[in-house]
């Protein structure tokens, strides 16, 4: 097993070391997605986004609750966790077995959750996920 599959945990082993970092001083950085097709976007968004705190956790939307079209995700969940585990500014990463980020920011209780700036205006946001997820974030002080 490659090392950087030693960043890739359950959620509830993330919470655990969130909760330790969160102990320690640690600013805590949680980017939540889907990862698939990873291009020179995602890694500037991961890199800028390691630059808001001190560790980055990034979850990822497990295969079954991916809905970006016909024969997507192109990569297995498994997959898309690996390749964000090589990448060296993400510290930890996690998959997750919903449609929103709720159940990651609950557990990992990020002191920042970054997103893209296709969801800078929350209208644009069809699912409406991103208005709970911010709500979320701020419940826990973020």
């Amino acid at each position: 097993m490659p090392a950087t599959r030693q960043k890739i945990q359950d959620l509830d082993a993330l919470e655990v070391k969130s909760k330790q970092l969160n102990e320690e001083g640690k600013r805590i950085v949680l980017c939540h997605g889907t990862f698939d097709l990873i291009h020179t976007g995602h890694i500037r968004h991961l890199q800028e986004a390691k630059k808001q705190g001190d560790i980055l956790f990034v979850t990822i939307t497990a295969d079954k609750y991916v809905n970006k079209g016909p024969s997507r995700p192109v990569f297995s969940e498994m997959l898309r966790a690996e390749n964000l585990s090589a990448l060296s500014c993400v510290d930890y990463v996690g998959i997750v077995a919903s449609e929103s980020a709720e159940e990651p920011i609950a557990q990992i209780k990020p002191n920042v959750y970054v997103k893209g700036n296709e969801y800078k205006n929350a209208d644009d946001d069809l699912t409406g996920n991103i208005t709970k997820e911010k709500q979320l974030v701020e419940k826990f002080g973020g």
